[in-house]
């Protein structure tokens, strides 16, 4: 058994429903707490309580979920003093030490993987911790991603941009085809990729089976060529970094697209592993 700390955010978002991120947060738990234990701090556990009247309806909600309440290490303790320090040197305005802090540091000396929504500080403070989150989450459940900053780094929101073609709507032009690709990576979207790949080179549905433990953390358009509306063929080079295994890599692709029955497809590409 593998253990997992649960955020606050992922817990207050279920227990009240919230309209956005409800749906993944009932999911993702479920889908954890399979292979893994659930567990909370003290921290954590004075955060969600807010919401409710008594005790006995906390202790009853998170019994209803299988999670466990742990005590904070003192190691995690000092590792929290330790963040905020850093914080204050990056001009941070708080006086004393944020929640996140004390989270983060728990999941570090008790190398618990963390589920959240909230990334920041994580990343900033706390590297060495694995985080779930909603870029990682299965096509499923990307309901609840869809007004979040779309994957494919367009700064506009998933639902502005990827998702119609992930829904069918055909991609207008080689790049936007590319983009929700790598979108569909981030999200886990094994079907499209599948879809969107030529019916002539593309491998078998089980060999696009991802590894759930890679992270993508994003994308650089370094040219095109062609692949307009008015084209049939197109050029799209990029450079995607993701994360697995610890271990910070990137891809450099040239993509070769092409049109197949008026839709843009994934052809064949040529590119390396950077580390």
């Amino acid at each position: 058994m593998n253990g997992v700390l649960i955020d606050s955010c992922v817990l207050l978002d279920l227990f009240t429903n919230d309209s956005h991120w409800a749906d993944w947060s009932e999911t993702i738990l479920e889908q954890y707490s399979r292979t893994n234990t659930l567990y909370i701090n003290s921290i954590i556990y004075t955060e969600i309580s807010i919401g409710f009247d008594r005790v006995e309806e906390v202790e009853e909600a998170i019994e209803s979920l299988g999670i466990k309440v742990l005590e904070m290490p003192r190691e995690a303790l000092f590792l929290t003093g330790k963040a905020f320090v850093k914080y204050q040197r990056n001009k941070g305005t708080q006086n004393s030490p944020l929640p996140d802090f004390f989270i983060g540091a728990h999941a570090s000396v008790s190398q618990f993987t963390l589920m959240t929504r909230d990334l920041s500080k994580y990343k900033t403070y706390f590297p060495q911790v694995e985080l779930i989150h909603p870029a990682q989450c299965s096509i499923t459940t990307k309901r609840s991603f869809k007004f979040m900053q779309c994957p494919c780094q367009s700064k506009k929101s998933y639902n502005e941009c990827c998702e119609p073609y992930h829904n069918g709507e055909p991609a207008p032009t080689a790049e936007t085809l590319m983009r929700s690709r790598y979108s569909a990576y981030g999200l886990k979207d094994d079907k499209y990729l599948y879809k969107s790949w030529s019916k002539t080179t593309r491998p078998s549905k089980k060999s696009l089976r991802q590894n759930q433990n890679t992270e993508w953390l994003g994308l650089t358009i370094v040219r095109t060529e062609q692949g307009t509306i008015f084209d049939s063929e197109g050029v799209v080079e990029f450079i995607a970094r993701y994360q697995e295994n610890g271990q910070e890599q990137q891809i450099h692709e040239v993509s070769r697209f092409i049109r197949e029955n008026g839709k843009w497809v994934y052809l064949e590409g040529e590119y390396k592993i950077e580390q």
